[in-house]
Parts: structure tokens; sequence; C-alpha cells
């Protein structure tokens, strides 16, 4: 059996220094053996998860928070593994569950350019 690197799937492979992969690599791991069943760890995923991805979470919520004003969808080109439409769907959900005219909206040429090769 092969041992995966669980920084080959980050899309930013050579902006992570060699402790960046390490740390990546030992929350996999810990996310993996972790005793606790799937939605308890996700419900907990900050156990698991760099600061900078909390931090970017904290920044799309300040984002998030100057857009509440402004009628009008929210549109993010470029989803790659949808965290950030997700992000924003959760939001606008917590911060305005009666707002059905805003629609977000995720866009990824990724499967296109699949089929087009």
């Amino acid at each position: 059996m092969t041992e995966q690197n669980p920084i080959t799937g980050l899309c930013h492979n050579a902006k992570h220094t060699d402790e960046e992969k390490t740390l990546v690599g030992n929350l996999s791991a810990a996310f993996n053996s972790s005793t606790l069943p799937l939605p308890l760890k996700l419900q907990n995923f900050a156990r698991h998860v760099r600061r900078q991805d909390i931090a970017r979470l904290i920044a799309k919520y300040e984002i998030f928070k100057l857009s509440l004003p402004v009628n009008g969808s929210i549109v993010e080109c470029g989803v790659f593994a949808g965290g950030g439409v997700m992000t924003w769907l959760h939001f606008s959900s917590i911060f305005e569950p009666y707002n059905h005219t805003r629609k977000i909206i995720g866009f990824d040429m990724t499967l296109f350019l699949d089929f087009l090769s």
C-alpha cells in the first residue's frame, strides 16, 4: 500500500514550506486516525485545519458582512473544491434566511475544459 501525500491535492503546492507540508500531513493523519465519528470530526473542523484556513474563513465572513446591505447575487469564479461557494451559501442562510432574491453562483471551467480535451 502506498502512502498518500496529503499536500498533493492542494492547488498551490509550490507556495508551501516544508514545515507547512509537514503540518498538513500531521493534521491529515490526526483527522484520519481520530476515533470520533465523522459528523463530530466535521463539527469540530477547527481541530484539523491550519490557522490560515481559519483566517480565510474570517476574511470571507468580513467580506460577506460588507455585502449585506447591497442587493444582488454573489458570484465566485473558479470554485475549485467548492469550499468558498459553500461558505457564501452558509453565510447567506445564517445572516439573511429570508432573502430569497440573493443567489450564490459558483463557476469553474475545470469540467468544461476536461470535456473539450
